[in-house]
């Protein structure tokens, strides 16, 4: 069996991270797979899937997602393959227009419940879209109501496959020195958010919460994108720069979460909530916004505060450091829910979905 994944690119995020993780894995079921790129530039995932010996395939070097030309590349590549499997939006509507001309069985994840291209002029398009995929994977079930609800799709080519994490890479990390990150001469306690800076993960809400927070309470914000900027200014304009350290892109996301105190995952938008699941393995309390799909994910495993509302999650913050016996119940909880969203058993599911494609 030959399987082909399409995303755009292997910068930071969620479906990004799940490349990294779960090709390595099919390629150990006797299931020959491969990766193709919109946009091949380097970057930590690129490295480490290129060391799992993934054969991957780029269309260029930059972030030129919309390139009709890509579609009559993707028609070239997808020859070869039995399946081919896209992520994310480029790759989604020019795999739907690629598959009228290849005999590859073709599949899709739909990996958020909302997005910028769910507007009233767009609907008809992406309805056809997803009719042209033999099947879609949702990450969630609020993912898999919104896409049943836009595609008008009732069969049961649309089934649910939660995301999984590595787990023992999250349990077994060593903690980093809070020193070697921010102002060694406070006693800390650092809130951390992984992930993407950008509109839908909402770190402008952590900034003005930290903002209400005490003097020796920091930020740590791993991650880049388009509003980092923003959030630098808004640091500063409220007056606690000096509190929030922009780590950018970091190899090393298990030692960090071991090393904060408190893990928030603030957004607008999150059909899953990958880094709140790390979080929880790597025994970390979470904090989350309560929106769907992440609140489907932490329920009582964390505490969820009040969507964009800063200072609901700055009372949150307090009342958990205020408590060190609710710190220890939401490890434990989170822990045991970690436990239950296993890369092993994603990669199973998939490989059971291929082969039912295939018979």
């Amino acid at each position: 069996m030959r399987v082909l994944h399409v995303i755009t690119d292997l910068n930071t995020g969620g479906a990004e991270k799940l490349m990294t993780e779960l090709l390595p894995r099919l390629s150990q079921d006797a299931i020959d797979v491969e990766l193709c790129l919109f946009n091949g530039q380097d970057t930590p995932f690129l490295q480490k899937l290129a060391k799992s010996g993934i054969k991957i395939h780029n269309f260029g070097l930059t972030p030129d997602y919309y390139n009709p030309k890509h579609i009559r590349r993707l028609i070239k590549l997808a020859k070869g393959f039995d399946i081919v499997h896209t992520h994310n939006t480029p790759p989604q509507l020019f795999g739907a227009i690629a598959g009228l001309f290849t005999k590859a069985r073709w599949i899709t994840t739909e990996h958020t419940t909302s997005s910028h291209r769910r507007v009233w002029w767009f609907r008809h398009i992406e309805r056809w879209m997803y009719h042209r995929y033999k099947h879609i994977i949702c990450v969630s079930d609020a993912v898999a109501d919104t896409v049943k609800e836009l595609s008008g799709k009732k069969d049961n080519s649309i089934s649910v496959v939660t995301n999984g994490i590595d787990f023992d890479q999250f349990t077994n990390a060593t903690p980093l020195s809070k020193d070697s990150i921010g102002r060694p001469e406070l006693s800390k306690t650092i809130l951390l958010m992984v992930g993407r800076l950008s509109y839908q993960k909402d770190q402008a809400t952590i900034i003005k919460a930290l903002s209400l927070l005490p003097d020796n309470v920091e930020l740590w914000l791993a991650g880049d994108g388009e509003t980092k900027s923003e959030l630098k200014t808004l640091a500063t304009n409220l007056g606690i720069d000096d509190r929030v350290q922009f780590l950018g892109l970091r190899s090393d996301v298990p030692q960090l979460l071991k090393t904060a105190d408190i893990v928030v995952h603030s957004s607008h938008i999150e059909a899953f909530g990958l880094a709140a699941v790390e979080a929880m393995a790597a025994g970390t309390p979470v904090i989350a916004s309560d929106i769907p799909g992440l609140g489907e994910i932490v329920k009582d495993a964390g505490i969820l505060f009040k969507h964009g509302d800063a200072e609901d999650l700055a009372n949150r913050v307090r009342g958990l450091v205020a408590e060190p016996v609710l710190k220890d119940k939401l490890k434990a909880r989170g822990y045991n829910v970690a436990a239950s969203y296993s890369i092993d058993r994603m990669a199973k599911n998939y490989r059971e979905c291929y082969g039912s494609l295939l018979d």
